[in-house]
């Protein structure tokens, strides 16, 4: 299935265009998709080496949570009441397209 024919916004085909050229260049480090500070939840998403991903949550206490995978269909994926992140059952993805991807780095 084409990007095109399952996104429901420009914003998120945007996000899933930039993820997928981004992992025709791998990189050595990590990379920051969505910073804790830009959304009310917490929640970030780096990206590691070429299509490795962390999703995680940081605490006012500064105690964080992650999760890793090795793809972004996989992240994507993870329920964040069962990670234990957020208080109800809704999907990464679901998350992100309730808030339309606001926060997310594309560049």
């Amino acid at each position: 299935m084409k990007i095109n024919e399952t996104c429901v916004s420009l914003a998120e085909k945007k996000f899933f265009e930039s993820q997928n050229e981004k992992a025709l260049h791998p990189i050595d480090g990590c990379e920051v998709v969505m910073d804790a500070a830009d959304n009310e939840d917490g929640l970030y998403l780096i990206r590691c080496l070429a299509t490795e991903y962390e999703l995680g949550v940081s605490s006012a206490s500064g105690l964080t949570q992650e999760i890793h995978t090795f793809s972004l269909s996989e992240i994507l994926q993870v329920n964040l009441r069962e990670a234990g992140f957020l208080d109800r059952d809704i999907t990464f993805l679901e998350w992100l397209r309730e808030r339309d991807f606001r926060g997310v780095k594309t560049e």
